[in-house]
């Protein structure tokens, strides 16, 4: 497969996956009728500039395709390789823990879902310091506590798993 083939393919998966996002996020339960920040902002925003990003980068990757004759040939060179495997599965992960924190905050509610996800995340890029692990993923899901769900007022919802609200959280 020439690389614009592939960067052409990449990017259609980048936006189908934000489409699934943007269908996700729609589903999140909120109890907040008048005001638009609630617990769907951030996945509704994420999931529109995946796909916004995804649209660009199609659009620019089709035109060089085009204006090339459809050969791929970028630099006259013919073809030219594809993405590695490590990145391609790295790229598989990213995704895959995408959807596993969507999952879990329904499961869990957000804070135990952006622990798991943010120690996932530290993991696969190479992060396997245990200290490093704790420290950053209570620090990161305190953060988002304080930011998110106390200073913002934005409802936590229990999880149909764990339900943190009998801890007061």
């Amino acid at each position: 497969m020439t690389r614009d083939k592939a960067e052409l393919l990449s990017e259609a998966v980048v936006i189908a996956v934000g489409i699934f996002a943007l269908y996700l996020a729609h589903s999140i339960e909120t109890y907040q009728e008048v005001s638009q920040i609630g617990p769907r902002l951030v996945p509704l925003v994420i999931a529109g500039l995946g796909i916004s990003l995804g649209v660009l980068q199609f659009s620019g990757s089709w035109i060089r395709r085009l204006k090339n004759g459809k050969t791929g040939n970028y630099t006259g060179h013919g073809k030219q390789p594809t993405l590695s495997k490590t990145v391609v599965l790295r790229m598989a992960a990213i995704i895959a823990i995408g959807f596993a924190y969507i999952w879990l905050f329904s499961a869990t509610g957000y804070l135990i879902a952006t622990a798991i996800a943010m120690v996932s995340l530290l993991l696969m890029f190479g992060t396997y310091n245990v200290g490093k692990l704790a420290i950053l993923g209570i620090v990161g899901t305190a953060t988002y506590y304080l930011f998110f769900i106390w200073l913002m007022g934005i409802y936590n919802p229990p999880g149909w798993l764990i339900n943190l609200e009998m801890l007061g959280l």
